[in-house]
């Protein structure tokens, strides 16, 4: 990318529909997903992220898996949504924003015990 000089009193504006909206929030949340969900740098994670523009919630998390299988984004999402639901008010203010799931390789899905975590 080649960096122009930027003037006093310039301004520069883009503006952008929600295909876009929702390319950038992807795009961020792949670049700093491993910072905001507390992960290693070298994880070999991937992420998935769900956008209910209905609900006004943004639903994003990272799995990392021993062994590769097919994986029901579907079900996690409806457990998130059934049993966890807004995990925080704000990624910035609060201390963990995130829950911690277990997902095998039968889809089952609960809750971690947090006590087992805390630093």
């Amino acid at each position: 990318m080649i960096v122009s000089e930027f003037r006093k009193n310039e301004a520069r504006v883009f503006k952008i529909q929600r295909e876009a909206v929702t390319e950038l929030l992807w795009e961020l949340l792949n670049k700093y997903g491993n910072t905001l969900l507390d992960l290693p740098e070298d994880s070999a994670s991937i992420f998935s992220m769900k956008w209910d523009r209905e609900k006004n919630e943004l639903t994003f998390y990272a799995l990392e898996f021993a062994e590769p299988y097919k994986v029901d984004f579907e079900r996690i999402q409806s457990f998130v949504d059934e049993e966890i639901g807004v995990t925080a008010q704000s990624l910035f203010t609060d201390r963990k924003p995130y829950k911690r799931i277990l997902v095998d390789q039968k889809q089952d899905i609960r809750l971690m015990d947090e006590s087992v975590y805390t630093s």
